[in-house]
């Protein structure tokens, strides 16, 4: 940065030594066609220069004018275009470890969800077909694990007032049966005593 006076010579270039006191700046164009309370700007093909004059009312009393280097300003950008780079990749690795890690809780929980389904439905199910066989064996005594809150456990009670009511009806079939028998006997009992009258009466 320089400062200079309204003669655009400099008064102060930055420096401790002020080496270039008094020279005058190389953007002299600025300095003379310096607007008041303005910004000018200058560009070169190795730089660009901006300038801030400085009045008091009407009276010019010089300005300040700042140089940037092109090649500087291409080399900031490139290194800044580097950092950017190099935090969105970090940025990207670190995106990708939480995508991970994310899936391997979602696969998880799925594994453990499937797993309390399974436990739920599957060995309830395995019983009633196992209850099922034994109902086909005319086995009607066996305990139901009861879950009256919820589909299974009305499935199970449902099959539990079926099995009564089977049971039921095979009792009621086999006290027809027997009282069936009895009658038979009876009746060939006593188609044996008619038929010893009937001789008896013959040979009289």
């Amino acid at each position: 940065a320089l400062i200079y006076d309204e003669n655009c010579r400099i008064i102060h270039d930055g420096t401790i030594e002020i080496a270039s006191f008094g020279q005058e700046i190389p953007e002299v164009q600025l300095c003379k066609k310096a607007p008041k309370n303005g910004i000018q700007t200058l560009e070169t093909e190795k730089s660009l220069s901006i300038a801030r004059s400085i009045w008091i009312e009407d009276k010019y009393l010089g300005g300040i004018t700042i140089g940037i280097s092109k090649s500087d300003m291409i080399s900031s950008i490139e290194m800044m275009n580097q950092q950017l780079s190099m935090i969105e990749q970090k940025q990207m690795r670190q995106f990708q470890r939480i995508i991970l890690l994310i899936t391997a809780v979602m696969i998880l929980f799925g594994i453990t969800l499937s797993y309390l389904v399974s436990q739920k439905f599957v060995g309830p199910i395995n019983q009633m077909v196992s209850n099922f066989q034994k109902v086909g064996k005319g086995i009607f005594s066996f305990d139901l694990e009861k879950k009256p809150n919820d589909e299974i456990g009305d499935l199970f009670l449902s099959f539990e007032q079926m099995t009564r009511e089977l049971q039921h009806s095979t009792i009621s079939i086999d006290e027809s049966s027997s009282r069936v028998e009895e009658r038979t006997q009876d009746l060939k009992s006593s188609n044996e005593r008619l038929q010893i009258e009937i001789r008896k009466h013959e040979e009289t």
